[in-house]
């Protein structure tokens, strides 16, 4: 931090992201100032209620009975309001009284040492950025394609996709599919055979075929639910499910009707059946073959209806319905600096 308040420039910190070396200007300054303005109270309670009494804020000036122990800070504000206006002038000029002013509040006028809370600032918008370059929330993708009928490519069939300014609309679009003269097929939008609001985001939908019937499954941060399409008919919803921990992925099943599997930021991992429910198959907040901070966990449906597989960061695992316990049964894993490249 520079031992100036009033620094207008563009101050940047780099930050490394990645083995390869990338770096990132995170500018922290503007972030400090939305602070101030936001958390007057949170930054400079305690000087505040102090100086209360010794600055005066009125236009008039301070009567020489008091001038001693109040300063009038009229102008003080005219100059700071001046200087932020002009900030992206090239020519602006630093102002002798603001930066007498700045040099002899730094110090002492902050709830915290600015020092501290830039860093902690600094800290706090890296972890941001680390988090918006590998975003796990959205992973399997929120768009869903049921196809009608035996013939390849299919000319019709039915979208499901999440709508709405908080993307909290699950919608089921019918579309079908025009052969355009260079011999591609254009997407037309038709009726919309059903829509149902959720309580959150949607971050994924999954779907399969099982006897004939499209089973799709919507997942948010904390609830999971899912939906049966007969050929033909609109979508019913079967059930829904509450998490207490945050859901990181939803499968369905291409062999049973009615059962998915989905897992959990804690590392664990549920056969679910509108039939009979919940069922935890494995549980484990660490990850399975080497330490990493990640909390996203992955499982899907195999080529057999009873074995499922299991992934985090760090490598991924076959969990067998058929045996108990369920301890899982280890495919591969990432080596070194395979982890990394990886996320």
């Amino acid at each position: 931090m520079p031992h100036d308040l009033l620094c207008t420039g563009q101050m940047q910190r780099q930050h490394r992201t990645g083995k390869a070396g990338a770096q990132t200007a995170l500018n922290f300054v503007g972030q400090l100032s939305c602070f101030f303005l936001d958390h007057p109270d949170d930054a400079f309670s305690s000087m505040g209620r102090l100086l209360q009494e010794n600055f005066h804020l009125g236009k008039w000036p301070v009567r020489s009975r008091v001038r001693d122990n109040v300063i009038r800070v009229t102008t003080y504000l005219q100059d700071l309001d001046a200087a932020g206006a002009r900030s992206n002038c090239p020519q602006l000029r630093s102002n002798p009284r603001l930066r007498w002013f700045s040099h002899l509040f730094r110090d002492w006028l902050f709830e915290l040492p600015l020092e501290l809370l830039a860093e902690r600032v600094h800290e706090d918008m890296a972890a941001q950025w680390e988090r918006l370059s590998f975003d796990d929330a959205p992973t399997g993708g929120a768009l869903a394609w049921l196809p009608e009928g035996e013939t390849q490519p299919a000319r019709r069939g039915c979208l499901v996709y999440p709508a709405g300014e908080a993307m909290n609309l699950l919608r089921f679009q019918e579309v079908t599919l025009k052969p355009t003269g260079e011999g591609a097929l254009q997407p037309r939008a038709r009726d919309l055979l059903a829509e149902f609001e959720l309580n959150g985001l949607v971050r994924q939908v999954a779907a399969a075929h099982v006897d004939g019937d499209a089973f799709i499954g919507a997942r948010s941060d904390h609830y999971c639910g899912v939906w049966r399409m007969p050929p033909g008919a609109a979508p019913t919803p079967l059930q829904v499910v509450h998490m207490d921990a945050p859901v990181s992925c939803l499968a369905v099943s291409p062999h049973l009707p009615g059962e998915l599997s989905l897992c959990t930021h804690r590392g664990a991992v549920y056969l679910w059946n509108v039939e009979t429910g919940l069922q935890r198959l494995h549980q484990d907040p660490n990850t399975m073959f080497f330490r990493d901070s990640s909390t996203w966990r992955w499982s899907e449906f195999t080529g057999h209806p009873r074995v499922l597989s299991y992934a985090d960061c760090t490598g991924m695992k076959g969990i067998d319905l058929r045996v108990r316990p369920w301890h899982g049964l280890g495919l591969w894993m990432c080596v070194g600096g395979g982890a990394a490249a990886g996320r």
